[in-house]
């Protein structure tokens, strides 16, 4: 039952989704370079903007997976944003003057003097409306690619990890430090929620569930073979098929569903 609400959540939040970030954290292996560098291809073939961040070089295994226009090392903030209470200093005008290499933004109030006390500051950058982390551990880790909080605790977010040090900071928690590959995890979820992975996503979730186990020689979860057989489907042409069978309505949503503002946590024994 478990497993069900997986599914239905990352069927809903895939099919609303249209800009994503995948962010892969340090240290990641080729088992989380590969997810990651499978879910670019997911998205990118159905459609959706997307995109890889990291900040190291990736295994050699998934060098080869992820087209260089679609790797970004942090992301660069795009507007600097002053915030304050414009009522309470009857905000008469705004204006800036340049003197050399010198910027002053000027702000001038009819009423009560503003107190910089009061002003808060923020980042605006690149837009996306779903958030995928792998391997990333807390939320300052991920924050630290140059992520703006406030805007990603509004999003819809997703937390892959295999390392019993995470946080559960997003949404929804995918967390196992006894499954045999993160790939193989993932692969489950997204056959549970009838996701047809195209055929290079499914490819490339297959080398890490191999590189993880070693070319299936160290397996000791049965839901890894599983794992594996649905991405060879999904590499047959008219073997997995789940067009058909998209939440009604999906489409046409356009706000974030409520359960989302929870976090929820699926630990390995939940998802076998």
């Amino acid at each position: 039952m478990q497993i069900n609400l997986v599914g239905n959540q990352i069927n809903e939040i895939f099919n609303q989704a249209k800009s994503v970030l995948v962010v892969l954290g340090n240290g990641a292996d080729s088992d989380l370079a590969c997810l990651s560098a499978s879910l670019v291809e997911v998205f990118s073939a159905y459609k959706k903007g997307s995109y890889m961040l990291t900040n190291q070089q990736l295994p050699i295994a998934a060098q080869p997976l992820v087209k260089n226009e679609l790797l970004k090392r942090h992301l660069t903030p795009e507007s600097l944003v002053l915030s304050f209470d414009w009522t309470k200093s009857q905000l008469d005008r705004v204006s800036y003057k340049i003197e050399g290499d010198r910027f002053d933004l000027i702000i001038n109030s009819k009423g009560k003097k503003i107190n910089p006390s009061e002003i808060s500051y923020s980042y605006q950058g690149e837009k996306y409306d779903l958030v995928i982390s792998v391997g990333v551990t807390s939320l300052e880790e991920l924050t630290a690619f140059g992520i703006d909080q406030d805007l990603f605790n509004r999003v819809p977010s997703i937390n892959f990890d295999k390392k019993v040090s995470n946080t559960q900071f997003a949404k929804l928690n995918l967390i196992s430090n006894s499954a045999d590959s993160i790939c193989a995890l993932a692969a489950n979820s997204f056959n549970e929620a009838k996701i047809a992975l195209p055929t290079k996503a499914a490819e490339i979730m297959l080398v890490g569930i191999k590189e993880a186990t070693k070319n299936f020689t160290e397996v000791a979860d049965p839901s890894t073979f599983e794992a594996a057989a649905y991405l060879k489907r999904c590499m047959i042409p008219g073997m997995v098929n789940f067009a058909s069978e998209k939440t009604q309505g999906s489409e046409d949503k356009e706000e974030t569903p409520e359960n989302w503002v929870s976090p929820k946590i699926f630990r390995s024994r939940q998802l076998s």
